[in-house]
């Protein structure tokens, strides 16, 4: 029987659905019809084209790590073959066009740029046969009679169309930048998503801004970093940078076996507590910074201050005749959390992160309405197919909040197995046992 499945966004959770849904129609172990909606373009959030990056910067996560990876074979060495020679960044470089396999090796496997890997995306998704809707937001999921329906509009502004008769929704993004402050629009204030589309902006803030007051960054995780290595090339050398976050140092990863051994080893998660688990997320996955930024970041350390607090506060200082315009910010330091202390900046930028539960916006107001601390409690008991544990709705599957079930989900990691799981389900149990050759 015939699986609809919709996919909200198009980046690399969904070309991983489409390759393995591709793989697993041409075996005959499925029927499944999937269809991507995109308010962009394929891998826009990658490419620079859309915030998030510059589309320069390099991949953090090896290229071999790849829409199929890490290849295992629960389906059968006909889909593991097909997905490998198809999908694999192996047979994008080596057939593609796009770049060259062979200068790729000769680089020792040097990690590609985001933009290299926003068209390995869409090379991935247009060779598979799954339906793609770009320039189409998703307003609104409603569940009726076990489907889903996806009310949409097209991009920008254009005429909504309602889609119908889903038996599933995967959720796949990264969500909009997080607001530290009640303060959210300023010609001097930035975020983790637009401060790459306004860089020339950032730029002359960093150029006529107060030549004593630093640029301020609030937050400590890789998106934090990632900017700072940029603005370290880009602002004056005499301009300082001031991180606020409430850890005291940037965490470097190096990717190294016995960290990776926790997300490819599906066995080892589960035996570890809620408290470990948790641990190992914020320091390897959400606070991260990889071993290339932090080199780049520590050539620049004379430039480099971080001051452990919580950011609570941002207004704007009023340009006088003899005073540049800037930003004035209040925090509580880590030690005196109490205490409230000011600083002035030549620009901000907001770097706390992103928000994973910006898909509860789509559903009914007893979803939309809950605050982030009881959606991580619910979201404790999503399932092994990285459903949301929602009662009365047909199935939702959140990748991206599902730490769960393992840490390599909500990132770049496992993007195969993570195939495996949401797709599972839909596949005719008969039909795997009859055709799957191990």
């Amino acid at each position: 029987m015939r699986k609809r499945i919709a996919v909200i966004g198009g980046g690399p959770k969904a070309a991983a659905l489409a390759a393995k849904a591709h793989a697993l129609n041409a075996a005959g172990l499925a029927q499944i019809e999937l269809t991507i909606f995109e308010r962009g373009e394929i891998g826009c959030a990658w490419a620079g084209t859309d915030g998030y990056t510059n589309g320069s910067q390099l991949l953090c996560t090896p290229a071999e790590r790849d829409v199929g990876f890490p290849y295992e074979s629960q389906f059968g060495r006909v889909v593991l073959a097909n997905v490998q020679g198809n999908f694999s960044w192996a047979a994008f470089s080596a057939t593609s066009g796009r770049i060259s396999y062979a200068d790729w090796v000769a680089r020792s496997a040097q990690r590609p740029s985001h933009a290299q890997f926003a068209a390995y995306l869409e090379w991935v998704i247009r060779r598979s046969d799954a339906r793609l809707h770009e320039q189409c937001e998703v307003t609104r999921l409603i569940a009726r009679s076990g489907k889903w329906s996806l009310v949409t509009r097209a991009m920008p502004g254009g005429r909504e169309v309602r889609y119908r008769g889903f038996d599933a929704v995967v959720v796949t993004g990264a969500g909009p930048a997080k607001n530290a402050f009640s303060l959210t629009s300023h010609p001097l204030l930035f975020n983790g998503a637009d401060v790459w589309q306004r860089l020339n902006e950032l730029e002359r803030a960093l150029s006529s801004g107060d030549p004593d007051a630093p640029v301020v960054i609030v937050g400590g995780g890789g998106a934090a970093a990632a900017i700072a290595a940029w603005i370290i090339e880009a602002a004056p050398s005499t301009r300082q940078l001031l991180f606020v976050a409430r850890q005291a140092t940037f965490y470097a990863r190096t990717g190294s076996y016995f960290e990776n051994l926790v997300f490819d080893d599906e066995n080892l998660w589960p035996k570890l507590g809620m408290s470990e688990r948790r641990e190992f997320v914020d320091r390897i996955t959400r606070g991260v910074v990889w071993d290339f930024v932090s080199e780049r970041l520590m050539a620049a350390s004379s430039r480099i201050a971080i001051e452990p607090g919580r950011a609570t506060g941002l207004a704007p200082i009023a340009a006088a005749a003899r005073t540049p315009p800037g930003l004035r910010l209040t925090y509580a330091p880590s030690a005196m959390p109490t205490r409230r202390m000011e600083l002035e900046a030549c620009a901000v930028i907001d770097a706390t992160g992103f928000d994973p539960w910006w898909f509860t916006q789509l559903l009914s107001k007893t979803w939309s309405s809950k605050r982030p601390s009881a959606l991580e409690k619910i979201a404790v008991d999503v399932d092994h197919a990285l459903r949301f544990p929602v009662r009365g709705l047909p199935p939702i599957h959140i990748p991206g909040a599902a730490q769960a079930q393992g840490p390599g989900y909500g990132s770049l990691m496992v993007l195969g197995r993570m195939a495996d799981r949401v797709l599972r389900p839909y596949i005719d149990p008969s039909l795997l046992a009859a055709k799957r050759v191990s």
